[in-house]
């Protein structure tokens, strides 16, 4: 069990193990799956099933609204779908579509495979318990992707199955804090709410479950958002560390993290994968100038995984 006031908090690259693409290559999904001979994951493994832009189609757009839409987007200059959305707001219904035919494909099983970049096993092997609420672990994600919460309920049934009497794995997951901040691909079969918001993990795509699912996803600026992002302030005001996981600090992201109170001797570290030194400095900064405790990542080549392993606050 974790005993420690602990959040992660995951960016795309956290994901990234399991096969779920980085923020920039989304958008080279997307813009894939708009053409109807583009190469995405999807179209490259769908069988027999329609096209990407065959289910765009069918979900209520015309190939014209589809080609501007990418052409639009690719143009932009933008590399984040999110902060396009959010300047053309006449593309949000067609884009959240995009964005869900674009990550339901990666929901697969690769979230319980023996790998040792698997840091939901890692995770887990901290946390085991037949009462999940006896860890103060908490998550926060950026990521619209339910596998965290498919993973943690497996991990739970599989692990204690009918031994857990009453108290069953789905009631476990659903009284447990992982926020969504922009929303998710769907509720999960077990989770509590209207059936025509389930969808279950590794799904057939259709074109209502593309548009229910296109339905519960957020965009950073909508008014949907501000409810989860006041669940995240509460627990990060109560937290003793606060580690930040394949995030790209986006300065709008961080600001709308920074608006509220933390503790004094919080202490927050971040993977810094991939990332030059100015830009290491520029995600410290909006942390140092609120006087926060936030450390320097040691290495910049670190994944996921070797991070946690080094942590001795998850002992």
């Amino acid at each position: 069990m974790i005993t420690r006031r602990i959040t992660l908090i995951l960016g795309a690259g956290a994901n990234k193990p399991f096969g779920f693409p980085t923020g920039f290559e989304l958008s080279r999904e997307i813009i894939n799956n708009c053409s109807s001979t583009g190469k995405s994951h999807y179209n490259l493994n769908k069988g027999s099933q329609p096209s990407a832009m065959e289910h765009l189609l069918m979900s209520g757009h015309t190939k014209q609204q589809i080609v501007q839409f990418a052409t639009e987007f690719q143009n932009s200059g933008t590399n984040s779908i999110d902060e396009f959305l959010r300047d053309r707001e006449e593309f949000i219904v067609l884009g959240k579509k995009a964005i869900a035919i674009s990550l339901l494909p990666f929901e697969n099983n690769n979230i319980v495979e023996f790998e040792t970049s698997n840091w939901y096993r890692f995770i887990w092997s901290k946390m085991k318990s037949q009462k999940l609420s006896d860890n103060n672990l908490k998550f926060i994600t950026y990521n619209y992707d339910r596998s965290l919460k498919q993973f943690l309920h497996n991990s739970l049934q599989s692990s204690y199955g009918k031994s857990l009497g009453d108290n069953t794995a789905s009631k476990q997951i659903e009284e447990y804090d992982i926020v969504h901040l922009h929303g998710s691909l769907g509720l999960l079969p077990f989770e509590s709410g209207s059936d025509n918001l389930k969808i279950e993990y590794g799904v057939t795509i259709t074109p209502e479950i593309l548009n229910s699912s296109a339905s519960q996803i957020n965009i950073v600026h909508e008014e949907a958002s501000k409810a989860s992002y006041k669940k995240a302030h509460a627990i990060l005001s109560e937290s003793d560390n606060i580690y930040f996981l394949g995030f790209g600090f986006h300065p709008l992201n961080v600001q709308r993290l920074l608006e509220t109170g933390f503790k004094r001797a919080v202490e927050i570290r971040f993977t810094s994968y991939g990332m030059t030194e100015p830009e290491v400095k520029n995600a410290m900064n909006p942390f140092v100038k609120r006087e926060l405790n936030i450390k320097s990542p040691t290495e910049s080549s670190e994944t996921t995984i070797d991070f946690l392993r080094k942590l001795h606050t998850l002992d």
